[in-house]
């Protein structure tokens, strides 16, 4: 991939690690090998791959920008007492620690590495989420102030100004975009659910 890049455009400038899996794995006590190993590798193990290749160019470009996208500090996907994504928070942790270290080690080479903490953005798997009565609350415990869903632009503009010049002196920073969540993070609503998705909420 960093290959492909370099030898289409010239040099690399920018990394975005935004993918990720998250499959609902429940508490550590639940969770077998395989299933660990799946979400590692997709959530840390493939952003810590893409860093190791691409700093390399990057230096050799005389500088550059790496975005790792994580997720909200305050989300923890419970319902309850029960969690739905101990592998997967435990990831996105470790993704967060990655990018400071990469911010530290290689601000001398002119290089800039940022989290994005998204919170509850508006995805095409929302449509049978909503089908799910566990996802759904969920869903209702992640809305903020704002009473909406983020959508995916919220995220994109943060993202082109840290790959642009206009950030330049921003590094090892962790920017939250959650609508708020994070601010009312313990409050409930009295609403029941699905009432709450339909109608307060802005698609």
């Amino acid at each position: 991939m960093v290959k492909f890049a370099v030898d289409t455009y010239g040099k690399l400038n920018v990394l975005y690690n935004n993918a990720a899996i998250n499959t609902a794995e429940g508490p550590c006590t639940e969770v077998d090998e395989q299933i660990l190993n799946l979400n590692l590798d997709v959530n840390l193990k493939g952003h810590f791959f893409c860093c190791k290749h691409a700093i390399p160019e990057m230096i050799k470009a005389g500088g550059g920008s790496i975005i790792n996208i994580a997720t909200g500090p305050p989300f923890t996907y419970t319902t309850g007492e029960r969690s739905f994504a101990d592998v997967y928070l435990m990831a996105k942790a470790g993704l967060r620690a990655l990018s400071r270290s990469i911010a530290g080690t290689f601000a001398s080479k002119n290089i800039r590495s940022n989290v994005i903490g998204p919170g509850l953005i508006l995805a095409g798997g929302h449509e049978e989420i909503k089908k799910n009565p566990q996802a759904v609350e969920l869903i209702r415990h992640a809305i903020g102030p704002m009473n909406r869903i983020g959508m995916p632009e919220d995220i994109v503009y943060c993202a082109i100004w840290l790959a642009s010049d206009e950030s330049s002196y921003c590094t090892g920073a962790d920017i939250t975009i959650d609508g708020g969540a994070s601010v009312t993070r313990g409050a409930t609503f009295k609403d029941d659910a699905l009432p709450l998705l339909s109608a307060k909420l802005r698609w």
